[in-house]
């Protein structure tokens, strides 16, 4: 398989989504401690239940989660089209050299 321009773009910008879903998992990671902070501050003052803190969590962190699952699939996605579109273009390159073959042969007979 050649690397092509084409190739190294779409691997770029895969790369590029998947650092972008780590950034939003770390950025989750963060929310979920100052869910567990805002947690512990509110619990002091109040009687909280489960469904009170789950709903916090959730509500700090679900956007963030979904967004880093949205970018891992959109490079996901790339990825698997970049290298769909490379086999396809080898297996084209490598049908052009057998009919050029094939004419060659045909002609020498």
């Amino acid at each position: 398989m050649k690397i092509t321009k084409k190739t190294s773009e779409a691997s770029v910008m895969g790369m590029v989504f998947y650092v972008v879903a780590v950034i939003f998992l770390a950025i989750a990671a963060f929310q979920i401690y100052q869910a567990y902070t805002y947690i512990a501050y509110q619990s002091t003052a109040y009687e909280l239940t489960f469904v009170d803190s789950l709903s916090v969590y959730i509500q700090y962190c679900s956007s963030y989660f979904a967004f880093a699952f949205i970018a891992y699939g959109i490079g996901n996605l790339i990825h698997r089209v970049s290298f769909l579109n490379n086999t396809l273009a080898d297996m084209m390159s490598d049908a052009a050299k057998e009919q050029e073959t094939e004419e060659k042969v045909s002609a020498e007979e």
